[in-house]
């Protein structure tokens, strides 16, 4: 495979692999998933009236994550 390069003389995106697309977007749903625990939970149940582990989104967060990433392996 030959890759075209552009003006500045980089590789043009175009010429990747559509996968490798997939593959990013796949990458980021996870990277999204990891990066909801970098918020300290004292920040999350700030408002809420109790502290009770169910009120903590960053739990979930994780469920609906992975259904976005089930539909985009779906249809993808």
């Amino acid at each position: 495979m030959t890759y075209s390069t552009g003006w500045c003389g980089a590789m043009n995106p175009a010429d990747f692999p559509v996968e490798w697309a997939n593959f990013a977007a796949i990458g980021l749903f996870i990277a999204i998933g990891f990066a909801v625990f970098l918020v300290p939970r004292s920040m999350v149940t700030k408002d809420a009236p109790d502290q009770k582990r169910w009120r903590d989104v960053r739990w979930w967060a994780i469920p609906l994550v992975l259904v976005q990433l089930g539909l985009y392996l779906l249809f993808t």
